[in-house]
């Protein structure tokens, strides 16, 4: 992450609310329980069926370890100056990001489904002055950050 500068201070650091995930835990919980149906034969079958047996072990852990390097390397930094965005889309794909809040042209919090109400997350879309959207997905309370966000912009363009 780029460093923090001098008098800036860290707000507070966001990643997607754990319970957005529950699509990606229940495809992982399917995907593992088809070698646990077909085990059996399977692994009577020879050399052939003990690999696929294996094959289909591997390919949801591979999922579920994709998924949760996702999650974990996402983060969304607010600061007292900026916001550094750090993006992990896959096990080699990182971005980083950082919008200086005198960029910040708009700040809207959506809702979307009954699980982002239950669990009181939501998705945070910054678009910059130059037209550019961010999109916080699935944040625990995006309230938060938009009205600080939205408090600095009004305190830097007095």
């Amino acid at each position: 992450m780029k460093a923090i500068r001098r008098k800036e201070y860290v707000k507070d650091v966001y990643r997607r609310h754990p319970a957005s995930l529950t699509g990606w835990i229940v495809l992982v919980a399917i995907l593992l329980i088809i070698p646990g149906i077909f085990s059996v034969p399977l692994l009577e079958s020879g050399r052939t069926g003990r690999w696929v047996f294996v094959l289909l072990l591997f390919v949801p852990i591979m999922i579920a370890f994709q998924q949760i390097v996702q999650w974990y390397g996402t983060t969304a930094t607010i600061t007292s100056d900026r916001l550094l965005l750090q993006t992990r889309l896959g096990f080699f794909h990182h971005e980083l990001r950082e919008i200086p809040y005198e960029n910040v042209g708009q700040v809207t919090v959506n809702r979307h489904g009954i699980m982002a109400y239950i669990f009181r997350y939501g998705s945070l879309h910054i678009r910059t002055i130059d037209g550019m959207e961010v999109v916080l997905f699935a944040i625990a309370d995006p309230e938060e950050p938009a009205t600080f966000i939205t408090q600095r912009l009004a305190s830097q363009r007095e």
